[in-house]
């Protein structure tokens, strides 16, 4: 270990509790997402175009509880090779990968009720199964290529300490490589902040759908609540 970069290994208990944490959530993931994945396989009456965003969707997450939690649980907690090894590069890239997937299919996922609720009528007509194949065709592209992005980040080699909010939003080279703060911060842009202003615009119309349905079909619970209130 470089005396110049001091890095701290993880203790006994400390690799045990967060490998028993990666297990039971890789656990889960598999067996959740393998659930949803044999329906959707066995079942031909829920191969319906909006549910093939959701295939989508537990093939990322599955591959999450297959190979990203077993790495993690290597590197880790058993491993812990050094900082600048290449075995957590080719993690970040995993990672990246899969995070992407996960996230533009969960947009998939919310735009095709958007349409679905606000083109009703059109909804067969735009969400086609050709379009929906290219779609998610696409966005397994788009994941794959995005990693690759962080080979242009050549000159962090030698990352010997890293600040994680949440999940890795930003990684910070303690000698001023700015490079890689503006690599992660664009991965986490494109990402993250991208997909929960998709989804956060979704779910807001379809609440409020929602509550203009709800007030036309009770129309007369919404003037007694309002009655109540001006009691009050």
């Amino acid at each position: 270990m470089d005396a110049a970069c001091p890095e701290k290994q993880l203790s006994t208990t400390a690799s045990i509790a967060l490998s028993l944490w990666f297990s039971l959530s890789g656990l889960a993931a598999v067996a959740g997402n393998a659930m949803v994945l044999w329906l959707f396989y066995k079942s031909e009456s829920l191969r319906i175009i909006s549910n093939r965003f959701l295939a989508s969707l537990s093939t990322a997450d599955l591959f999450v509880g297959l190979v990203i939690e077993p790495i993690w649980i290597a590197s880790y907690c058993l491993i812990q090779p050094p900082a600048d090894s290449d075995m957590f590069f080719y993690t970040d890239m995993f990672w990246v990968h899969t995070t992407t997937a996960t996230t533009f299919s969960l947009c998939c996922v919310s735009v095709d009720r958007f349409i679905a609720i606000r083109f009703p009528f059109r909804y067969q007509e735009i969400i086609t199964k050709k379009r929906c194949y290219t779609v998610i065709i696409l966005v397994w592209l788009f994941s794959l290529a995005l990693p690759f992005s962080m080979m242009l980040d050549i000159v962090t080699k030698k990352r010997c300490c890293k600040v994680i909010i949440l999940v890795w939003l930003i990684s910070l080279d303690p000698w001023g490589n700015i490079a890689s703060a503006v690599l992660w911060l664009s991965l986490a842009f494109v990402t993250f902040i991208t997909s929960l202003f998709v989804v956060t615009f979704c779910y807001m119309f379809m609440f409020k759908a929602a509550r203009r349905q709800c007030r036309r079909m009770f129309p007369s619970q919404n003037r007694q609540s309002f009655q109540i209130k001006n009691i009050l």
